[in-house]
């Protein structure tokens, strides 16, 4: 397989394939899918770097849902979620696993996939029983570094590769047991419809004086398109830009880690995503609040129009937007 340049509302236990007039649709986001087998192998959340260094990302635009959330210094990592499509080349760059992956792993129970994590994190890992394939760790082969990137950010994984050991590993498969069955964060379905909205054409998320990033609206597409800082963001593997169908900003709130800093001496972050508060979709153009909640660690994430009727969203990539309340959002 090639390598990357160096340019650079709950659902059900176990969810099956939705059928559609063509055939299979993903569980997660609801588009179609050529092989219906794919949908019942085991998701693999993926921990992917977003430091400026690290850009362009591979395979961002073959995940089927992408968690965006705050790390120190209110920077942002990327939690993606391939299950639906099949990834190009090496996937990457990954990076450590944060202790906002519990509280993902106990929502949805997907295996988590990373590069190390401080020793808080791993002790707390532990502590709950939280299931992962750490490519820091020698038992894992999938994982290797790639020239004309700088370490930390030149780890990549064959995704392929990683899929295909299932039923041949036993401590993997003993991992994909632990992890229990799938539960997808959103309800998707064709005949979705969007409750009212105000027309809006860009949004942009501050989390720090130094870290935007957001989305503008292509309605010639029907797509929202990412940017960092201004940029839009492209996906070395597939040669496109990275673009999303519908994009979710759930605000919460977070506190520092005590006695875990970084290498820099920086607090981690704990999000609270246990509780309910305040949330937005994006989708065709428009901006519809919502509310998030989430009555305790072992639930899913609830979400709703403001009178109480539960969201379903329509088919497409799913950008999910963690954002501190300290945040800036605004839309254009």
């Amino acid at each position: 397989m090639p390598t990357p340049d160096a340019s650079g509302a709950p659902q059900t236990a176990e969810p099956s394939p939705q059928t559609s007039g063509s055939g299979a649709l993903c569980p997660l986001n609801g588009l179609p899918i050529a092989d219906r087998a794919v949908a019942s192998r085991p998701p693999l959340l993926v921990q992917i770097d977003n430091d400026p260094v690290a850009r362009p990302a591979s395979n961002l635009t073959r995940a089927d849902i992408v968690i965006e959330a705050p790390v120190e210094l209110d920077m942002t990592r990327f939690s993606a979620i391939f299950l639906c499509q099949p990834t190009l080349g090496l996937t990457g760059p990954l990076r450590s696993a944060r202790y906002y992956n519990i509280d993902l792993w106990r929502q949805l129970h997907l295996l988590t996939t990373y590069f190390g994590a401080s020793n808080g994190a791993v002790a707390r890992f532990s502590a709950v029983g939280m299931p992962g394939v750490n490519g820091a760790l020698p038992d894992w082969p999938w994982f290797q570094r790639v020239a004309g990137r700088i370490a930390p950010h030149n780890l990549y994984a064959d995704i392929e590769a990683f899929r295909d050991s299932f039923g041949r590993m036993a401590a993997l498969d003993r991992l994909e047991g632990r992890a229990g069955a799938m539960r997808p964060p959103f309800v998707v379905a064709p005949t979705a419809r969007l409750h009212g909205g105000r027309p809006v054409s860009s949004v942009e998320i501050q989390t720090s004086s130094t870290w935007q990033f957001g989305w503008r609206w292509d309605a010639s597409l029907g797509f929202w398109q990412r940017q960092d800082g201004g940029v839009p963001t492209t996906d070395v593997a597939s040669g496109s830009s990275v673009t999303a169908a519908t994009v979710v900003v759930q605000t919460i709130k977070e506190q520092a880690v005590p006695g875990d800093p970084d290498p820099g001496g920086n607090p981690r972050r704990l999000q609270l995503l246990v509780g309910n508060g305040a949330a937005t979709l994006y989708a065709d153009g428009q901006a519809i609040s919502l509310r998030w909640s989430r009555a305790s660690a072992s639930d899913t994430t609830h979400w709703t129009y403001m009178d109480g009727t539960p969201l379903v969203l329509r088919p497409g990539v799913i950008w999910w937007e963690i954002v501190p309340t300290t945040a800036s959002v605004s839309e254009g």
